[in-house]
């Protein structure tokens, strides 16, 4: 079948909907037309919520007239005959070229005939129509009717010249015997088809089975889309492509089965959605991704069987079913929501080549009571387990490298482990802090250094038993929603503190006291909820008070109290004052001793030896103090 090129499909649908033009557009015989060119026209809808009825052959002509113009008719627009009604069978004008999107949604109509020169049908053309059959004419070189010649109850199956692509069912068309009035219609697919196209059965609801033989390679974009009379669905092990949506909202389907072995390595979006009384799932061998919500809201689906070559469970992919358990078994991957609103989910098992998992992956899995991550596991997004109210216990790998976020929602969460060895993060009094090289929110990995000292504050779990937080000295930042809805009583913040992310400690309604020893207040984003600021008393450095009262996102509270905290010593070799020694005091003290850069350049003192100048030996000084040589 001849496919229209980009230009002139753009073309075609620019001309029938940009609305910032002005066109010219006339009535004849019952029909809307719409100029096109200096000769020729369209046929537009009826009008806005209007629909077409009553139309016969008779109404349509080849050529039209408007102000003494003569204007050869070329065209169905978009939506044209949405929903229409005609008058027995239809034969389209034989100049007509182009039918537009849904140019026949929903279309009532004996037989439909297409003329000689129809070539190009846009997306959906024909979807959800109620045509008893087609027919073409026999010149056009692109399309063609099917017969009984080519399968059982194929006559009137819209299908390309060669009978490879199989492009419209009839919506209209009826079985013998059986449902709803003698409707009931089983239906195999003709030997010659390769590929189903997009559409081709969408919103059928007269089709009861359709058997598809293993010559078919594609099944086009929601191909069977809301078939709700299919009970159940067998895919050749010839498929190849699935298109999106393809067996989306089949609602009835209680069996599917991929033949082995399969050609599908990808499931698309929302390709099996919906299909509401599905009850197992058992994936073939060589399928690697499940794409966004591809058996999302399957309402019965209590059992799924991963096969070993899935690496992607996609966003959504499983949103709102029923599973009790899940085996990983070689997933790599899961997405945003993947098992969001699975509520009857006790059990995770397998995933022995999981490397990360999206933020709320798990969302309401409130059957969930512990969880424990292979040692393969290196990057967790924000609240995978959002609002999973069963959990108690959060076992992290040892391989683990990036955390975003803390596990907001997990109201009976009182122990999270990470192994001693973990070379990224540790627990200190049952609380998760981020160490040297653990990435966090996307920044750079935090700077190499002893991995006994802790950097960020990670994730405090919701139910701990003890409700004082007392957060070490070294730790620089409390990290994004690492405290949130923890009932938290006191917390204790150090000198070195410089910042408190997003909702860090957000919803903390049992919050009596706040001690922050940093002189300098920490920036904080949106980190204490209302509640926080009317209960809480906050104890700040006496020389600070004013910075903190007046610092963004402190100055609600109301409450305040002082302390006297004494200057720091310096850190010997600390030269840039960063409040380490490394490289980059290596570095400052060079610029000094070339004179690139003067002793005041620097905070911290370059004269580590104390000799009274700065030159190699103070060099070799820092160097001594990061290896650690005395």
């Amino acid at each position: 079948m001849k496919k229209l090129s980009t230009f002139a499909l753009l073309a075609f649908f620019t001309l029938i909907n940009a609305s910032a033009q002005t066109y010219t557009d006339f009535t004849v015989n019952g029909l809307n037309y719409r100029v096109w060119s200096a000769t020729e026209a369209i046929i537009m809808p009826k009008g806005e919520e209007a629909s077409y009825s009553g139309i016969s052959t008779s109404n349509f002509a080849e050529t039209v007239s408007y102000q003494g113009k003569s204007y050869t008719v070329v065209g169905i627009a978009d939506g044209a005959f949405s929903k229409a009604k005609f008058s027995g069978n239809i034969t389209l004008p034989s100049t007509i070229t182009t039918i537009g999107s849904y140019a026949f949604d929903a279309a009532e109509a004996s037989t439909l005939t297409l003329g000689p020169n129809v070539q190009i049908l846009l997306e959906a053309a024909f979807a959800g129509n109620k045509i008893t059959a087609y027919s073409v004419n026999a010149a056009n070189p692109y399309f063609t009717a099917l017969t009984t010649s080519d399968g059982t109850n194929s006559d009137g199956v819209l299908a390309s010249k060669d009978k490879t692509i199989l492009v419209s069912f009839p919506g209209g068309k009826k079985g013998s015997g059986g449902w709803f009035g003698g409707s009931s219609l089983n239906y195999t697919i003709p030997s010659s088809i390769t590929e189903v196209g997009d559409f081709a059965f969408y919103m059928n609801s007269n089709v009861t089975s359709v058997t598809i033989p293993n010559t078919v390679k594609r099944i086009g974009r929601a191909a069977f889309y809301e078939c709700i009379n299919f009970s159940r669905l067998t895919i050749p092990a010839s498929v190849e492509e699935l298109g999106t949506s393809a067996f989306c909202g089949c609602v009835n389907v209680t069996s599917l089965t991929f033949n082995s072995p399969s050609k599908l390595e990808e499931l698309p979006g929302h390709s099996f959605f919906y299909l509401a009384s599905l009850k197992t799932l058992t994936l073939p061998e060589g399928v690697k991704r499940l794409g966004l919500m591809s058996f999302a809201s399957c309402e019965a689906l209590t059992t799924v069987n991963l096969s070993s070559t899935v690496e992607v469970l996609d966003t959504t992919c499983f949103l709102d079913d029923p599973i009790t358990k899940i085996d990983l078994k070689n997933v790599k991957h899961i997405g945003r929501m993947a098992f969001s609103g699975c509520t009857e989910l006790t059990s995770i098992i397998g995933g022995s080549k999981l490397e990360s998992i999206a933020s709320v992956a798990f969302t309401r899995c409130n059957k969930l009571t512990s969880v424990s991550f292979p040692e393969s596991l290196k990057f967790i997004d924000s609240n995978i387990f959002f609002r999973c109210t069963g959990i108690t216990s959060i076992a992290l790998p040892s391989t683990l490298e990036c955390v975003i976020g803390g596990f907001t929602g997990c109201t009976s969460l009182q122990t999270i482990t990470i192994p001693d060895n973990a070379p990224h993060f540790k627990l200190i009094d049952g609380v998760l802090y981020a160490t040297t090289g653990a990435t966090l929110e996307g920044e750079e990995p935090v700077a190499d250094g002893d991995h006994d000292q802790p950097t960020v504050l990670v994730a405090v779990p919701t139910a701990i038993t003890n409700k004082e937080l007392n957060v070490p000295e070294g730790v620089r930042a409390i990290g994004y929603q690492a405290a949130r809805e923890v009932p938290l009583t006191s917390i204790a913040l150090p000198k070195s503190l410089q910042e408190i992310r997003g909702s860090g400690f957000g919803s903390n309604g049992k919050l009596t006291s706040v001690t922050c020893l940093a002189k300098v207040p920490p920036t904080v984003a949106s980190a204490f909820a209302t509640a926080d600021y009317q209960n809480a008393l906050v104890t700040v450095p006496t020389q600070s008070l004013d910075a903190y009262k007046t610092a963004t996102n402190w100055q609600p509270f109301q409450h305040w109290a002082t302390v006297d905290v004494p200057d720091d010593e310096p850190i010997v070799g600390d030269v840039d004052g960063d409040g380490k020694v490394d490289v980059s005091d290596v570095n400052a003290t060079i610029n000094i001793i070339l004179k690139t850069k003067t002793v005041d350049d620097y905070p911290g003192n370059a004269d580590v030896d104390g000799d009274g100048k700065v030159d190699v030996s103070d060099v070799n000084a820092i160097i001594n103090l990061i290896l650690k040589i005395e």
